[in-house]
């Protein structure tokens, strides 16, 4: 088992994969890890090495500080908009009565969905997991507060040559019924900012539009890395691509194939079960729905170029955004 808790602000996982012959042993040593793990002094000082070897290893990274910064202003004052690698101090500061506080107040039934994938017959899977888990009772709930996000543009200082941009946007969450065009429109977007941003103008290294979605929100994001010289011209020119995207509606060939390449990079992703059973939990907590994690380009498909164009005028206000922008300090 690992858990991957850098993929999302919004919630963990523990991912676990066997040989078909171990999956009834698993489920047992999967339950218990959940509800009765142990933080021996030893355990603590080795993760507390790697966590400190990861915030040495990705900290001064651009992209990193950018989205840390974006966070931070989408999320003031909020767990969300905390730097999930914290620093160095508050590393040091970690004990074991501190970890086991959170695992006792975050690690309750309430807040755990499980996914099984695999060759395995489901009423004797249902039986172990009901033997193992139907007697724990919720004894903490925990209720996030509110936040408003600092809407405006911000500039951080990054040592060396490089910078970069990272634009968050607010959007509808994972259960509005928004979501699907949101999803369409953001591969059409992420299409023409690489066609125009680094294949034409050669401005940026790398360059990403996606969709971080949660239940009741989303943020729209458009980040990447570019040298000093083009930093201010690219910023020009995103401006100006996002302003064209919002005027000119999209084909239904655009649309088309976006979505052909989307659901093939989908596809082989999940022939693994491993990484199928994380997006059926995934669905299950953006959505409510494990199923839809099976076939998720189903309600994208239906998807017009109107609606697209929708969410594009609708959600791509770059004043009512958040504009981080990583200038560098030499260069």
């Amino acid at each position: 088992p690992f858990d991957d808790y850098y993929f999302s602000p919004f919630f963990s996982y523990v991912r676990m994969e066997t040989l078909k012959d171990y999956w009834r042993d698993s489920l047992h040593l999967l339950a218990s890890i959940l509800r009765h793990s142990r933080f021996s002094d030893h355990m603590i000082e080795k993760n507390r090495e790697v966590l400190q070897s990861l915030l040495q290893k990705y900290g001064n990274k651009i992209d990193e500080q950018l989205r840390d910064e974006a966070t931070r202003h989408f999320f003031p004052s909020h767990p969300y908009g905390k730097n999930w690698r914290g620093k160095f101090p508050e590393i040091e500061k970690i004990a074991q009565e501190d970890i086991e506080t959170y695992y006792r107040k975050t690690f309750q039934p309430q807040n755990i969905i499980i996914s099984v994938v695999g060759d395995i017959d489901p009423e004797e899977m249902i039986e172990i997991l009901e033997s193992e888990f139907e007697d724990w009772q919720p004894e903490h709930f925990v209720e996030l507060p509110g936040w408003v996000a600092h809407k405006g543009r911000y500039e951080i200082p990054v040592e060396g040559k490089m910078g970069g941009v990272s634009l968050f946007c607010s959007v509808p969450g994972a259960q509005s019924p928004e979501f699907p065009a949101l999803q369409v429109a953001t591969l059409f977007l992420s299409e023409h900012l690489n066609l125009r941003l680094r294949e034409e103008k050669g401005f940026v290294y790398t360059i990403s539009s996606s969709l971080l979605p949660h239940p009741d929100f989303g943020i729209w994001r458009i980040s990447y890395v570019t040298g000093s010289e083009n930093l201010d011209a690219s910023l020009e020119e995103l401006s100006t691509l996002i302003e064209q995207m919002k005027q000119a509606m999209p084909s239904a060939e655009d649309i088309r194939r976006n979505m052909t390449k989307w659901k093939a990079q989908y596809l082989r992703f999940s022939q693994s079960s491993i990484n199928l059973a994380y997006f059926l939990s995934a669905y299950a907590f953006w959505k409510n729905d494990a199923e839809e994690g099976l076939t998720p380009w189903g309600k994208m498909e239906h998807t017009t170029p109107e609606r697209v164009q929708e969410m594009m005028q609708k959600y791509l206000d770059l004043n009512q955004c958040i504009l981080v922008v990583a200038r560098p300090s030499f260069g």
